[in-house]
């Protein structure tokens, strides 16, 4: 054998080496994770029947919106809603034209609940959730119209609808972008009736029935995690969508000939135990106050820098790494959790107080004081999950807010920053106010 053909297996030796070493490797970095034990993320709604389903209703209410409003009608309608002057005459005119929207409204919400369509994944378009905002803005300025019109049981009436309508979305078999709809639609109804109760002489008869309507669901925390739950479905379904070579997950690639993906690229199980592990909290700590829940830090896609992307890539499972990257969109649901309770906790709490007030001409020294006439118990803070703080002598009720700490209520009220551009977010303030009704 001559020196020349000793080199040659000499380097080929090597280079096979070199290929049996890839190939282990590709294989073990391809080898997937058993699957994740997801029994509690799985969602918990039953089919609604037809009949029973709100969904259609309420989208034939927002076409005739749409077809019956103006456009300024409808920028007037936000502008009113949004802490605008009151106009009588403007209210009658958009009420006027959005009397079918209403009526096929109020129908909507005579039925048990919203099924919506099936979500595949983040493209799916949920225009309806939106629709549902715009709904609630003319329910609004018809609670506003019925009170300044001195029609208070009627007003509170009305804001209870949106309330209920809130409440509906939800519930809905939809995901976190509807729950985060519902809240704000429900915290229009809430902010409605106390601003109606502060203003209005209600019977103790409104009162009781309003504060009955406004309890939160049992168990608490319910809906926020059966909308977590639909959330994990949706990304288990773009995950399956992706393995099987669909880059969107409502449809197939564009040859219409879908090629699933190695399991190199994408590992099924070990990136649906990512999902897993970073939302089985959100579902078990639920009911819990934000002073207790613990969260692991999000394990997003390594964007740092192109290295780290190539790197991702290179180590296995870099298409189920990359769709790590949308569990960035729910920082902040669980604060928006426990705003939403505050926002239940403040509107009864408020409404206990007048009754009170009403009947003794005074406002009680403790809000322990209330117990049990009014109410079985004195409303936690669903930040910290102490009892609401309370001051007589300034007439208000907070919350601490979401960074837990006790400034003796020093905040703008939260009914009286629609419409003002310069005031803070809810986020950005410190406690969350709530002004009781002037001596």
């Amino acid at each position: 054998m001559t020196r020349r053909d000793k080199k040659i297996l000499w380097v080929g030796g090597v280079l096979l080496l070199a290929f049996m070493g890839y190939c282990v490797t590709v294989g073990v970095l391809s080898l997937d994770a058993p699957p994740p034990d997801d029994a509690d993320l799985l969602p918990h709604c039953e089919p609604l029947p037809d009949d029973q389903n709100a969904y259609g209703l309420f989208e034939e209410a927002h076409d005739r919106f749409e077809n019956d409003l103006t456009r300024e009608q409808r920028d007037a309608l936000s502008e009113m809603v949004d802490g605008e002057p009151y106009d009588a005459a403007e209210a009658e005119a958009i009420l006027g034209a959005g009397a079918q929207a209403l009526d096929l409204w109020r129908e909507g919400l005579e039925r048990p609940g919203i099924a919506v369509p099936p979500i595949t994944g983040p493209g799916t378009l949920m225009n309806y959730a939106y629709n549902w905002l715009s709904l609630s803005e003319l329910a609004d300025v018809r609670a506003l119209h019925l009170q300044r019109q001195g029609k208070d049981a009627a007003a509170i009436e009305q804001a209870m609808r949106i309330v209920r309508f809130g409440r509906m979305a939800m519930a809905c078999d939809g995901c976190l972008i509807t729950y985060l709809v519902g809240a704000s639609v429900e915290e229009r109804g809430l902010a409605r009736i106390r601003r109606t109760a502060r203003e209005a002489n209600l019977s103790e008869e409104t009162v009781t029935r309003t504060l009955d309507g406004v309890t939160p669901e049992s168990p608490l925390g319910h809906t926020f995690a059966e909308a977590m739950r639909h959330e994990y479905a949706i990304f288990v379904h773009m995950i399956g969508a992706w393995k099987a070579g669909r880059a969107d997950p409502g449809g197939e690639t564009p040859s219409g000939e879908p090629e699933p993906l190695p399991d190199f690229a994408l590992q099924v199980n070990r990136t649906k135990r990512v999902f897993a592990d970073h939302l089985h909290p959100f579902v078990a700590q639920a009911r819990e106050p934000l002073s207790v829940a613990s969260f692991p830090p999000p394990r997003g896609f390594p964007v740092r820098s192109i290295g780290a992307i190539l790197w991702a890539h290179a180590t296995g499972n870099g298409v189920g790494k990359m769709l790590t990257v949308v569990l960035g969109g729910i920082d902040g649901v669980f604060e928006a959790k426990c705003r939403r309770e505050v926002q239940i906790a403040a509107t009864r709490l408020l409404l206990a107080l007048v009754a009170y007030e009403q009947a003794t001409g005074r406002l009680p020294d403790r809000l322990d004081a209330l117990v049990p006439d009014y109410l079985a118990a004195v409303p936690r803070d669903g930040f910290d999950d102490r009892p609401f703080r309370y001051d007589r002598a300034r007439r208000i009720i907070y919350s601490v807010g979401e960074n837990l700490a006790d400034n003796g209520g020093d905040a703008l009220p939260q009914d009286e920053s629609a419409g003002e551009p310069d005031v803070p977010s809810p986020r950005e303030r410190e406690d969350l106010v709530f002004r009781l009704p002037a001596e």
